[in-house]
């Protein structure tokens, strides 16, 4: 199977896995019925885990902020990988609170999920600041007045910050 094929697979489950519907390990097995090679699903998961990875000077700029602002994460992810991330990098120790799509049942870019986080908080929307890499997750934070960074690279997120911390 080429991981064309096999990026395509997992693009098709997506939606049901990032709110929960379906678990990581039922999509494993999916996948490891279709190759023509059978492979175990374990392996398989095993591998995926391994390669997931996380920006560590995006990360040392969160530590950085977290010194004076409350940093939250809102995550588009399956209870597996959300978990796999909270382990590997010790998430729970780097953000003031936690959200993950799968967990609450509805993903970025539906407006409910800012919705749900801006009253879990009891905040206002232009009391936050909302930075991601998708398009279509900013401009659904926007319609509520929330503050929002396009994310590409970290140079421009270090150019966009300070106009936020005036």
């Amino acid at each position: 199977m080429t991981k064309i094929i096999l990026q395509k697979i997992f693009e098709d489950h997506w939606p049901e896995l990032k709110i929960g519907v379906k678990t990581m390990k039922q999509f494993w097995v999916e996948v490891s019925k279709i190759s023509l090679k059978k492979i175990n699903p374990v392996i398989l998961s095993n591998k995926y885990y391994e390669a997931i990875w996380i920006d560590k000077k995006l990360l040392n700029i969160i530590k950085k902020l977290i010194k004076n602002y409350k940093i939250v994460m809102i995550a588009n992810d399956s209870d597996d990988i959300y978990l796999s991330k909270i382990q590997k990098f010790k998430l729970e120790r780097i953000f003031d609170k936690l959200y993950c799509s799968s967990q609450l049942g509805i993903s970025k870019p539906n407006s409910r999920i800012f919705k749900y986080v801006l009253d879990d908080l009891k905040i206002k929307p232009r009391e936050m600041l909302f930075i991601d890499n998708q398009d279509n997750n900013i401009e659904s934070a926007k319609k509520l007045n929330i503050n929002t960074i396009l994310f590409s690279t970290i140079d421009k997120l270090m150019i966009n910050l300070p106009e936020f911390f005036v």
